[in-house]
């Protein structure tokens, strides 16, 4: 069995497109939509991006095909072969029912993202903190609708509002790149949302113009020496308040995991697999499991750290600071950072830059000095996107071309010809 689409005539402006079941026998039936040839993929079977209706057009024939292997399905168990009449009669019984392009829903922006955030809440499948970051985003947009006194509707978010938008975080809020460039990125997947559920046909969001053009700022990232420096130190009596932040930190460096996730490590995350121990933990931002081989130094911290009484995120940012302020990591450190919109460099003591998330920096860019392909530390973090594993990547020309001397390729043959002459 095998369901295809086609259009009717491609030599005229617009077409009917046909849908074709092949069961021994072939059947067709007229969806009731049309479209010029232009815009349609033949080998996707479905309409361009660029068409107006992209959205609604892909859905419904992604419906049109459900109801047709449906079809072909309850005739093939009651031992029944597919006829044209009855095809025609099933199909025109489960698509009536089926909404006209959806996209005059009358609702907001901001209407719509109550629906988006409640929809997410509903599933395992997204954290806590991503719900808080689209709630974060509906504040941020209620106070610029306040701002520029217009309503926040689908069709305003063209390239209009992005500049707007843009001035406003920038010029008046005094947000960095990093930031702009985040609350851009979550508007895009609102409004993709919005366009899949048709609740509107504007693609302007998706204009190459519509992106903030945001290079991430130097971090800094402790070498495995470093921190196994900073493991051996002892504090004075009354600092060792801070021994249990720099341990939280250390088992995020030689882990990779978030500060949801390394705060709440216990023993019961450690599994044997062939005799070797590793850490298995469920990714409180991702929801998939990833297995990271036990470092030394975790077996020991693990069983001290306090499930119970977790630090907040910004606490535990300005204990670990104090803490390697007090370890003496105070190299003097040029960075690039950003203000309001532009780009500065500014000079800091390394303990200045230290927080959670230098932690996750720490563990990839020692493990690329070790050598260790990016595929197993993509898994061992939860990252998919190889671009997004560079953004934490810290290593310098010189930590790569020591990384490239170690290879085959600059030393067993060059080494071979050598000898041979």
């Amino acid at each position: 069995m095998t369901i295809n689409f086609y259009l009717k005539n491609k030599s005229e402006a617009t077409t009917s497109i046909i849908l074709h079941l092949w069961a021994k026998k072939r059947v067709r039936f007229a969806i009731g939509e049309t479209i010029d040839p232009k815009l349609w993929d033949d080998l996707k079977q479905y309409p361009v991006r660029r068409h107006e209706s992209y959205s609604f057009l892909s859905r419904y024939i992604d419906k049109c095909r459900f109801e047709a292997k449906s079809y072909y399905e309850s005739r093939r168990l009651d031992g029944l072969g597919v006829t044209q009449p009855s095809f025609r009669e099933y199909m025109n019984s489960k698509l009536t029912q089926v909404e006209a392009n959806p996209v005059s829903k009358t609702i907001n922006l901001l209407e719509y993202m109550d629906l988006f955030i409640n929809n997410r809440k509903r599933t395992s499948t997204y954290s806590v903190n991503t719900i808080k970051t689209y709630n974060k985003l509906k504040g941020r947009l209620e106070e610029y609708q306040k701002h520029s006194g217009a309503p926040l509707s689908f069709k305003s978010i063209d390239l209009d509002f992005f500049y707007d938008f843009s001035d406003w975080m920038f010029n008046i809020q005094k947000y960095a790149l990093s930031t702009g460039n985040r609350y851009i990125t979550y508007i895009k997947v609102v409004m993709r949302d919005a366009v899949e559920n048709g609740y509107t046909d504007n693609l302007s969001f998706e204009s190459k113009r519509f992106h903030i053009k945001y290079q991430p700022g130097d971090n800094i990232f402790l070498t495995e020496d470093e921190l196994l420096h900073a493991y051996k130190h002892k504090f004075k009596p009354e600092n060792e308040h801070l021994t249990k932040y720099r341990d939280l930190y250390l088992v995020a460096s030689f882990t990779g995991l978030r500060f949801s996730d390394f705060s709440l490590l216990t023993p019961d995350h450690i599994v044997s697999i062939k005799n070797e121990d590793y850490v298995r933990k469920l990714n409180q931002k991702t929801r998939r499991t990833t297995y990271i081989p036990l470092h030394s130094v975790v077996k020991k911290i693990i069983p001290t750290i306090d499930i119970h009484n977790p630090p907040l995120i910004q606490v535990f940012n300005r204990q670990i600071k104090k803490a390697f302020k007090l370890m003496k990591f105070n190299q003097p450190i040029f960075i690039r950072s950003s203000k309001a919109g532009k780009i500065i460099e500014v000079k800091k003591e390394k303990w200045e830059l230290i927080t959670a998330h230098t932690a996750r920096s720490n563990f990839i860019t020692n493990c690329l000095i070790s050598g260790i392909p990016e595929k197993p530390i993509m898994d061992m973090v939860g990252i998919s996107k190889a671009d997004t594993l560079k953004k934490y990547q810290r290593m310098t020309p010189k930590e790569s071309a020591i990384i490239a001397m170690n290879n085959k390729f600059f030393s067993a043959k060059s080494k071979w010809l050598l000898n041979s002459i």
